[in-house]
């Protein structure tokens, strides 16, 4: 009786360990990506990434634990696999439809793999985790500057003093750049004193165009700050 307490104790000191190392990774390999999503303004950022990637880990620790606690003939992989259906719901709260424009897919897609990374760490598969962390922050940062070149429309955000002087002199700019404008959204922040205009337009064919417009947009009077989405 003495060795079976003795072995239970064992393994739970070990899964103590083991799930301060896997979720210490799941904090920093989550908060990596969250980073990138944070940094662009994204609706689900470092925080959200991190908790979803911390979730899915302590998810298959769970599992290793109720298979050792309970019974070998329970499939350690039935959870994970909830993980990974299930936060398909929280990745389509991320996703805005606007006007001919679509937002949010790729931070739902981070989401899912970030709670991908989080079960492959859950597993112990560190190696995996990391290479595959890699590669989703190398691909979110690349693709990103990358997207002017595959993209046709795009979003651009000027920060304003007076919304209506902006918003005509902005679009007559993007006429002479032969650019539609598919939509427009003015945001107020709830204290009223910083605008925002963001604009839904097709983009200019070449990379010198592009540099030219924001350029041009810049310059108008009454913009104090302008990002591309």
């Amino acid at each position: 009786m003495n060795f079976f307490e003795d072995l239970t104790r064992s393994f739970e000191m070990n899964l103590i360990l083991i799930s301060i190392v896997r979720l210490t990774l799941a904090t920093i390999l989550g908060g990596v990506i969250g980073w990138e999503r944070e940094h662009t303004n994204r609706p689900a950022g470092l925080r959200t990434h991190e908790v979803v990637c911390i979730g899915s880990t302590l998810c298959m620790i769970l599992s290793e634990f109720i298979s050792h606690q309970y019974s070998t003939t329970i499939d350690p992989t039935r959870i994970g696999a909830q993980v990974i259906s299930g936060i398909g719901f929280l990745g389509a709260g991320t996703i805005i439809k606007e006007g001919f424009s679509v937002k949010g897919l790729t931070t739902a897609a981070s989401l899912w793999c970030v709670s991908c990374i989080g079960i492959a760490l859950g597993a112990g598969f560190y190696s995996g985790a990391i290479i595959a962390t890699l590669f989703v922050y190398c691909t979110l940062l690349i693709m990103k500057k990358l997207r002017i070149n595959y993209s046709s429309t795009s979003a651009i955000c000027l920060l304003v003093e007076h919304v209506d002087d902006v918003y005509y002199k902005a679009n007559e700019i993007f006429k002479r750049f032969k650019c539609n404008v598919y939509s427009t959204e003015i945001c107020i922040n709830e204290d009223g004193t910083s605008k925002e205009i963001r604009f839904i337009v097709s983009m200019p064919s070449t990379e010198d165009e592009f540099q030219y417009l924001k350029a041009k947009l810049r310059n108008i009077e009454g913009v104090k700050g302008q990002h591309i989405e």
